[in-house]
């Protein structure tokens, strides 16, 4: 990603970190289903961020456990 995202005033991810992706989304389609590239998916690893501090890095894994991957990404 280009641009970085700001979280607050102290915490900035940076864009090389994130990885957005545009991919075929599912449900129902007229007739350009399965043709248009419908949905976003951004992806964060908390396990590899040079952003965050030890101890926001614990907190986020503790707080976010059910929503990691196995990786320790956040995808959204």
């Amino acid at each position: 990603m280009q641009h970085d995202l700001f979280i607050r005033r102290d915490l900035t991810i940076p864009g090389a970190e994130l990885d957005v992706q545009a991919t075929v989304g599912g449900g129902p389609g007229g007739q350009h289903v399965n043709k248009a590239a419908t949905k976003i998916t951004l992806r964060w690893s908390v396990v590899h961020s040079t952003v965050l501090r030890p101890w926001q890095r614990n907190r986020l894994m503790e707080r976010w456990a059910s929503r990691l991957t196995k990786e320790g990404d956040v995808v959204i």
